[in-house]
């Protein structure tokens, strides 16, 4: 090999160790690159997902100072909507004396969730139609109502049982009375609300060896609850009230039996009932 082809070889491998060498701390300086950028977006998204965070907290705080500061004034809806911000769920349930074959409290749910856009409301109905109040505290019937730990309760108030077993008005409202208190302090979380009836044709009338039809328990129930400042939803009155509005027989809305409510029984009282949960109320006995 000659000097000139020795040097030639020489400059090639000065070359190619260059072009390693360059290429090589190429690499590293885009490697640190991609990865300072990497850091960047990490940093990025990470600030963009404390910002989320802190911007939900601080929506759910005024949200609640809000709600708060109208606690007395704001729909069963709102109460609805506050807990769901709180608990990513909200529970009604419905308990006491109903038709168990009743339909209108399904369309609640439905209605509701449509209204307030809580796609994750759940709801549970416990009915034990024609129990007295003695039977629905001896029979432990709340149980499962309890350990539900429903957000809202509906409880429909025995009248009709406490009226067939001839007890007194006084005696019936107190048990009422004492029956929501129990449920209260089984459930001190809980928005218990107190509901009347759907009016009954053959039921009224219909006297004990008192001389009291069912109505006679509702009224004085009504009293003595509203008295005791208990949340109530008197749809037993809304309910006739309606009818006399729009000059309608009661017996025109129920079957023939004159208890079940018929199709436009069933659409009048989910109306009732829907305007209601969204009517402002006092809801301070619920959570804090």
């Amino acid at each position: 090999m000659n000097k000139k082809s020795l040097i030639l070889l020489f400059i090639g491998l000065i070359l190619t160790g260059a072009i390693i060498f360059l290429g090589k701390n190429y690499s590293i300086t885009k490697k640190n690159e991609l990865l300072r950028q990497g850091e960047a977006q990490e940093s990025l998204v990470q600030g963009q997902e404390e910002k989320r965070t802190m911007n939900e907290k601080n929506d759910l705080e005024a949200k609640t100072t809000e709600f708060q500061s109208n606690r007395a004034n704001l729909s069963i809806n709102d109460y609805l909507v506050l807990i769901n911000a709180k608990n990513s769920k909200a529970t009604l349930a419905f308990y006491g004396d109903n038709v168990e074959s009743e339909q209108w409290t399904k369309n609640i749910k439905t209605a509701t969730i449509e209204k307030t856009g809580l796609a994750n409301l759940e709801m549970n109905r416990y009915y034990f139609p024609g129990y007295d109040s003695l039977r629905l505290t001896n029979e432990n019937t709340s149980e499962k109502l309890v350990d539900l730990k429903p957000d809202v309760v509906f409880f429909f108030i025995p009248v009709v049982g406490n009226q067939a077993v001839d007890i007194s008005l006084d005696a019936s409202s107190q048990a009422i009375l004492a029956s929501y208190l129990a449920l209260k302090e089984q459930l001190p979380d809980s928005l218990i609300v107190a509901v009347t009836p759907v009016p009954s044709s053959s039921l009224m009338n219909k006297f004990n060896s008192r001389t009291l039809d069912y109505t006679s328990y509702v009224t004085d129930a009504v009293t003595v609850l509203t008295e005791n400042e208990v949340p109530l939803l008197d749809l037993h009155s809304l309910y006739l009230s309606e009818l006399e509005t729009t000059n309608q027989l009661l017996a025109s809305t129920l079957e023939a039996d004159g208890i079940q409510l018929n199709a436009q029984g069933v659409t009048l009282a989910t109306t009732l009932f829907l305007n209601q949960l969204a009517s402002p109320r006092d809801t301070t006995s619920g959570i804090d």
